[in-house]
């Protein structure tokens, strides 16, 4: 589903740039503004709220957040801890365990788990 929704982005994108030939700057960014460049910071913080408003979501939700539902989603559903420290970023996967250990399946059940099943 988001895999088509992206789709449908980067032809309309790619629609954009036919009519705007003239003034589009190629950047390859996913979501850039009407011309291609980088959104700025404001507009970005002003497009959100408008977005948080018209899901019934508070405006206090900041755009750094979806970072943190992102990486807790994945690790929530067992997406390995290093391939989420990449995606986020971070230059070490320490820093990735200590923030997100919470939202990681129990590891300790895991463990006893794969002992029995390797003793048996």
């Amino acid at each position: 589903m988001a895999t088509e929704a992206l789709r449908a982005h980067r032809r309309a994108q790619l629609e954009e740039r036919r009519k705007l030939a003239g003034l589009w700057q190629d950047q390859g960014l996913v979501f850039p503004s009407q011309v291609g460049t980088p959104i700025s910071g404001r507009h970005l913080q002003r497009h959100f709220k408008s977005l948080l408003e018209r899901a019934g979501l508070s405006k206090r939700f900041r755009f750094h957040d979806l970072r943190h539902t992102c990486a807790a989603l994945l690790l929530g559903q067992g997406v390995n801890p290093k391939f989420v420290q990449e995606l986020l970023g971070y230059a070490d996967i320490s820093l990735t365990l200590n923030v997100y250990s919470h939202v990681l399946p129990d590891m300790g059940d895991a463990a006893t788990g794969a002992m029995d099943d390797a003793l048996e």
